[in-house]
């Protein structure tokens, strides 16, 4: 009687799915965690900022606001990098403000120039995430 060699197959394609998409999730981590501190060096120093410079730092709320968001839609991953809370205020600094009053008080709250910090910075550092989303997984060893 013949004798058979027995043979296991085994697939690591679902493993292998697991690790790209991780690696792929870091990269898009990293990338969103180097934007983030690119924005908070703007604003990292404690000064007083004129019209269309980025603003200053003083309570520390605008540079703790600033934070990002990883995301997976469908099979492909993404972040979500900007101002939340405690910068309650960021939007009226990156994009200024007409005359206004203050409803409650009925005073002059006075107009805010811009102070652009968010769109230039992410502009600025556009072509370099770029190539941090392309570098190469793996080494060529």
């Amino acid at each position: 009687m013949a004798k058979w060699n027995q043979f296991e197959m085994k697939s690591y394609v679902k493993a292998i799915q697991r690790d790209l998409d991780k690696l792929e999730r870091e990269k898009v981590q990293h990338a969103a965690k180097y934007l983030q501190g690119k924005i908070r060096d703007k604003i990292k120093t404690k000064r007083i900022s004129q019209p269309g410079e980025p603003p200053g730092r003083f309570s520390g709320n605008l540079h703790k606001g600033i934070r990002y968001k990883t995301f997976k839609e469908g099979s492909e991953y993404g972040a979500l990098v900007g101002a939340g809370p405690p910068a309650y205020h960021a939007h009226l600094l990156e994009f200024g403000t007409e005359e206004r009053t203050v409803n409650k008080t009925g005073k002059d709250a006075g107009k805010v120039e811009a102070r652009p910090f968010l769109l230039p910075t992410f502009e600025e550092e556009r072509e370099y995430i770029k190539l941090m989303m392309m570098e190469r997984w793996f080494d060529d060893d």
